[in-house]
């Protein structure tokens, strides 16, 4: 991305708010902390933001702006708990669930897809289910407003889990 097509995106923000005197330092902070933001990306979230904004959007409400925006929904813990219920009719005990995300495939394993065939204390299981997907969705939407450099640092430190190969 061209310094200057980044520095004009951020000079329309300041102009729309001409009570607001951004020095050059300001100017330098927001540019460097939306920097992974790819260009077009960085226009649509200033833009949204000028328009619901009423005072200078923080850096903070910026990054909010293009993640809503960018970042795949995560489904509820109920239809996640309902896909699981349908794998084990389909499947059984003794087949291999197939999951359509990532984190429902996560929170299964950990229980063990026998050992939750065999439970007969569904309701148990259902509550379990629904605190894990939870806590690992809310970790897993934290660890996405995460700078790159964060990221990073976290994933050195062992602090946040690998979904994926690689990938948070």
């Amino acid at each position: 991305m061209s310094t200057e097509r980044r520095l004009s995106i951020m000079k329309q923000l300041f102009m729309t708010y001409p009570n607001v005197s951004a020095g050059p330092e300001t100017i330098a902070m927001y540019l460097r902390l939306t920097g992974d933001i790819p260009e077009d990306a960085l226009q649509v979230a200033i833009d949204q933001c000028i328009s619901c904004c009423k005072f200078l959007p923080t850096i903070a409400e910026i990054r909010e702006t293009w993640l809503t925006a960018t970042l795949p929904a995560v489904r509820g813990w109920a239809e996640a708990w309902d896909e699981v219920q349908q794998q084990m009719r389909k499947v059984g005990y003794v087949g291999t669930p197939r999951f359509s995300d990532e984190l429902t495939e996560r929170v299964v394993k950990s229980f063990g897809w026998r050992t939750l065939c065999a439970s007969e204390n569904t309701s148990t299981d259902r509550a379990q289910f629904r605190d894990m997907y939870t806590q690992l969705a809310n970790r897993q939407h934290e660890v996405s407003r995460m700078l790159p450099a964060t990221k990073e640092l976290a994933l050195k430190a062992n602090a946040v889990p690998r979904l994926t190969d690689g990938e948070l």
